[in-house]
């Protein structure tokens, strides 16, 4: 027994090669043999399912906290006693309740003066309206009285100015006058004056000569328009007389005193009549300036009254009402800051204050929530760049199994939170009811639906396989015999590789662009029973040994390399 075990090694020490590969045959049939012994079965089992048509949805889910859609602390804006309170913790109340209110008398009394300011301003009072309408009535029948003296005026004007214009024409009188050119013979300063003097009376006798022509063709129903034109015409006549008179006089004195070739009577004489004619010329310029002044002065008396009764008929001017507004306005809004009031719809969620107590300006009367409730959750950057506001969700509540509401996105945050290198943004989600069950800071979680397509074909995940860049499935082109949609089954056939186009995906489901139609059957999932792993391995020793060739082209029929589609 010896000798044939050193045989044996003194072979395998000649022919390690040999010797190895025969140890593995060995020990590889050993096992294989073991565990055929100890397999139950030896099956290759295919989940088969149809490709459907249908609606693909695709959703980002996230958790967060339930919380109200608003919440506002009802303060005061003013400080004194709180004289009213309307407010008890879980009571409803609509938008402009009164929630509760400060002593306001002295406010009251303010708006109360600054309603009366406004009132008196816009109100025409009788007495005063019927007072401004006789002053304009007043000022009408004066500006025409005025008119009227005027045309007498003139009348009594024009006489006395030819009396005057006679005067000047003795005194200039050739062979009677003092101031005749044909009696003295004058040279120098005397000769000067007297031509000077001369001149003016022949200018203003020219003019007054004019004036008394036109004044013929003056009607007694002229209107006050032309009677003011005589009127300025008139003046500027006795202006110019009144100065002749003046420079008449300045001759007579000059020549009284300074020639003394002339009688001292006749001199004296001159002089009397040429300071009477300076004097009743001055008078006539002042009669006439006084006519013209009270005619304007009966027209500015008659525009102010009539501005007066407009002013009292139209009301007062825009900024004086404007002003009056304003402080009424502020009154108003200084007697509101006495009174809280509640901004909208809610419910009472705490109150801070009693009655009789006296407030400040700033202190929190309640607390005011909405019932309508939100939900606030975290997503990820990548989640929140597929969330958009119009969204629909459905939630659901870790307090109410039961419980599933429907909802809108209403707010997405634009800036992110940075927390440890990591961006979320909140979003804001509103329930499209309330429920009573849910309490502000429940959890909730949340499947917002980012995409749905419809009318598309869809088939399982794991359906899809892929090799370098392609993606493929496994496609049985007549169901395998005994075939129930969705529960595994053997075939004799071996299913084909078909190449497809992926769309849309969800966590479940993924569309189909082409390669596939409606009602094709592919496999969703391959279980191979231990059994068969067994036959596999045998083929490949069989091939390995050169044995057994249609283990290994079983083996090569189940493993085998991919093969489009129709092969």
């Amino acid at each position: 027994m010896k000798n044939i075990f050193t045989k044996i090694w003194i072979y395998i020490l000649k022919h390690k090669i040999i010797s190895f590969i025969a140890l593995v045959v060995i020990v590889i049939i050993g096992y294989q043999i073991v565990k055929s012994l100890t397999s139950t079965s030896g099956r290759t089992l295919y989940t088969v399912e149809t490709v459907t048509r249908g609606t693909l949805i695709s959703t980002v889910s996230g958790t967060g906290q339930v919380s109200a859609s608003d919440q506002v602390d009802l303060k005061t804006q003013a400080s004194g006693e709180l004289t009213y309170l309307n407010a008890v913790v879980g009571q409803e109340v609509k938008a402009g309740t009164l929630i509760a209110q400060i002593d306001n008398t002295d406010a009251a009394y303010q708006l109360e003066n600054a309603k009366l300011s406004y009132d008196k301003l816009v109100t025409v009072d009788p007495d005063t309206l019927r007072k401004d309408q006789n002053a304009v009535t007043q000022a009408q029948t004066n500006l025409t009285d005025s008119y009227t003296s005027a045309v007498t005026s003139l009348s009594t004007a024009l006489t006395d100015l030819s009396d005057v214009d006679s005067g000047l024409t003795s005194l200039f009188d050739f062979n009677t006058g003092f101031l005749s050119s044909g009696r003295y013979s004058l040279t120098g300063v005397g000769k000067n004056y007297r031509d000077k003097a001369e001149t003016s009376h022949d200018d203003s006798s020219r003019l007054l000569s004019n004036l008394i022509i036109k004044y013929r063709s003056l009607s007694a129903g002229a209107d006050n328009a032309t009677i003011k034109s005589f009127v300025t015409e008139f003046n500027s006549v006795s202006l110019n007389i009144s100065q002749a008179t003046k420079d008449a006089q300045d001759a007579v004195i000059y020549l009284r005193n300074n020639e003394i070739n002339k009688s001292q009577t006749v001199a004296d004489a001159a002089y009397t009549s040429v300071v009477s004619l300076v004097s009743k010329a001055g008078g006539i310029v002042s009669s006439l300036s006084s006519t013209a002044n009270s005619i304007d002065t009966a027209q500015i008396n008659l525009t102010n009254a009539q501005a007066d009764l407009k002013n009292l008929q139209t009301g007062p001017d825009t900024l004086t009402l404007r002003t009056s507004e304003l402080s009424v306005s502020q009154a108003q809004k200084n007697l509101d800051n006495y009174s809280v009031t509640a901004p909208f719809d809610g419910i009472i969620a705490a109150v801070n204050i009693k009655k009789g107590d006296t407030a400040s300006n700033g202190t929190a009367v309640a607390t005011l929530i909405t019932k309508q409730k939100i939900a606030e959750i975290s997503l990820n950057e990548i989640d929140a760049a597929k969330i958009k506001t119009g969204q629909k969700v459905t939630a659901t509540f870790d307090a109410l199994p039961d419980l599933t509401l429907t909802g809108t996105v209403t707010e997405v945050d634009l800036v992110g939170a940075v927390s440890q290198g990591v961006v979320s943004y909140s979003v804001q989600v509103s329930f499209d009811v309330n429920d009573d069950r849910v309490k502000s800071g429940m959890t909730v979680s949340v499947s917002i639906i980012t995409e749905a397509k419809t009318d598309v074909l869809t088939v399982p995940s794991s359906a899809i396989k892929t090799q370098g860049s392609q993606s493929y499935v496994e496609v049985f082109d007549i169901p395998p015999a005994g075939y129930l949609n969705g529960q595994g089954v053997e075939s004799a056939v071996l299913p084909r590789q078909q190449i497809v186009t992926t769309g849309t995906s969800n966590d479940s489901s993924i569309e189909i662009l082409s390669g596939l139609k409606e009602g094709d059957y592919i496999v969703t999932k391959t279980v191979i029973s231990s059994a068969a792993q067994t036959t596999s391995s045998t083929a490949s020793i069989g091939s390995l040994l050169g044995g057994n060739r249609a283990a290994g082209t079983a083996n090569r029929a189940t493993t085998g390399g991919f093969r489009p589609a129709g092969n």
